[in-house]
């Protein structure tokens, strides 16, 4: 019996199909294989998704040009959980820059906890964020997921806007203590940029009441910032809130000094306290939350606002006299 006219032509076509589904599923099985293998070697350049974020566009600029607007925070945790609410007040609130104090990804610093759980949540403004690690960022060596995510210097300055402030993003992961090289840094670039209001940002506190203890390898960086128009610092570490006079680096309270701000509430479980401070004015350990900045030229105001929207602790500072 004769063959149909289109039966060879048919099984041609059958046989090409199949050959050609046999090389896409051989494609497919390598590039996995590949992409599996290259997990641990991954080049250090952020993921996109991190990278993207960064390009946010900046919040509605404050209806007096003269101020700025910062919301700070730091202890963040371990899961969009534990981010989402503190990250959702951030993302309400517009601020002009965000100050992430460090221990942003628990428990280590890990590089897939910064491309994921912290991206999610904070991605809406990271291109505001300035950002200092802290000693579980480093738990990842070199602080890897922190860098890929904020690549910059272990420390550095930079001027906010135009308003006569300038900001001292401190690293105490590294050497910071008397006759370091940073402390060195922090003293050059202040006779390099005169007539400023300062403030500085780190991870581990200069005083504190709750369970890690003062870090007094701040003494002089301290000293020097509070010599020439330093005006307070803001710190994390501990997961809690306080609020101190103006203190002298060595810890006594003075005019002459700066005011220190604790806000370890980003998120992670709340410490408890030890015994009051000397020049601790206010503390709690009860609220997550942020603290809300406005800095002007004769005065700075500060608000720790609650994930509940209650106001915690207020209050105004007139700036010092400027030199020159």
């Amino acid at each position: 019996m004769a063959e149909p006219r289109n039966a060879g032509r048919s099984r041609k076509v059958i046989a090409a199909v199949i050959a050609v589904a046999m090389l896409l599923v051989a494609i497919l099985v390598a590039w996995r294989l590949i992409d599996d293998d290259s997990t641990s070697r991954r080049s250090t350049k952020p993921p996109e998704s991190t990278v993207a974020t960064r390009a946010t566009a900046p919040p509605t600029p404050p209806a007096d040009p003269a101020t700025v607007t910062l919301a700070a925070t730091g202890d963040l945790g371990s899961s969009t959980k534990e981010l989402m609410p503190v990250a959702r007040q951030i993302d309400a609130l517009q601020p002009e820059y965000v100050l992430a104090l460090g221990d942003l990804v628990y428990p280590d610093g890990q590089v897939s906890g910064f491309s994921g759980f912290f991206t999610e949540t904070w991605g809406p403004f990271l291109g505001r964020v300035i950002a200092t690690p802290g000693n579980h960022d480093y738990h990842t060596p070199d602080a890897r997921g922190f860098f890929d995510s904020f690549p910059q210097a272990e420390y550095f300055a930079r001027d906010l806007r135009l308003n006569g402030w300038r900001i001292y993003v401190l690293n105490c992961e590294v050497d910071c203590g008397e006759g370091s090289a940073q402390s060195k840094f922090v003293a050059d670039d202040i006779a390099a940029h005169p007539n400023r209001h300062r403030f500085a940002i780190v991870h581990r506190p200069r005083f504190t009441s709750s369970q890690h203890g003062d870090d007094d390898d701040l003494t002089e960086i301290w000293t020097t910032l509070a010599a020439d128009g330093g005006e307070f610092m803001l710190a994390g570490h501990n997961h809690v809130y306080e609020r101190f006079d103006s203190m002298t680096g060595t810890g006594t309270v003075s005019s002459d000094g700066m005011r220190q701000f604790v806000v370890g509430t980003g998120g992670n479980e709340l410490y408890s306290f030890d015994d009051l401070h000397v020049g601790e004015q206010f503390r709690d350990n009860e609220h997550h939350g942020v603290l809300w900045m406005t800095l002007g030229a004769d005065d700075y105001s500060w608000k720790f606002l609650a994930t509940d929207g209650a106001t915690i602790d207020a209050g105004t500072q007139a700036t010092k006299q400027l030199r020159g």
